[in-house]
């Protein structure tokens, strides 16, 4: 099975405003956000450009429990950030395999490339095309005969992470996405300083 990402290597103020922005979204009693806080909190941030924030969710919702914790949302931000590969693939992984199971299965793999060429695309944000769609059907036909080594039509974690550490788009892909989202927090981070200096200001 994958390891478990826990490990959060934001700086403590991305944290904070991180964590405001996720307290300012979430609306019922639970203190989770639900899918249209989550939708309603990527807008606020300004990351439904990257991509449809109905995508970004199950990439958020880890353990399928249709609500996102605050421990989720900081540690995926952490992972696509500042992760190390592995622990951007544990993101990937966990999000796509659907039913718990520690594996991959075909159209699980599907979905998940289709996100990820959402996501590393030169123009996150616009709905895939129809042959965008077919690609990501014919590359997941060869990534099962390339690592599926046993035959059974799934995937587990090291037969995922050899493929992606052996093909250079896919590594390209998650270098884009990590760079979306790293420039997105550091404008959250300007926003914020510009919002202190203000307030300092106002208090001459």
């Amino acid at each position: 099975s994958p390891p478990q990402m826990s490990k959060i290597r934001l700086e403590a103020d991305e944290i904070g405003i991180l964590r405001e922005h996720f307290a300012a979204a979430v609306a019922g009693s639970s203190g989770e956000l639900s899918r249209p806080d989550f939708i309603a909190a990527m807008r606020a941030i300004k990351l439904d450009t990257v991509a449809a924030p109905e995508i970004l969710f199950d990439l958020f919702d880890t353990d399928k429990s249709g609500t996102i914790s605050l421990k989720e949302f900081l540690v995926a931000f952490s992972a696509l950030t500042r992760g190390t590969t592995t622990e951007r693939l544990h993101q990937f992984f966990s999000a796509f395999d659907a039913d718990g199971s520690d594996s991959i299965e075909r159209h699980e793999l599907v979905a998940l490339l289709e996100v990820v060429k959402c996501l590393g695309s030169d123009t996150p944000g616009e709905p895939l095309r129809e042959e965008d769609k077919a690609e990501a059907v014919a590359l997941a036909s060869k990534v099962f005969l390339k690592v599926d080594d046993d035959g059974n039509e799934t995937l587990d974690f090291a037969e995922f992470s050899r493929w992606v550490s052996s093909d250079v788009t896919a590594i390209e892909w998650l270098g884009k996405i990590a760079a979306h989202f790293d420039h997105n927090l550091a404008t959250l981070r300007e926003v914020k300083a510009q919002e202190l200096l203000r307030l300092e200001l106002e208090r001459m």
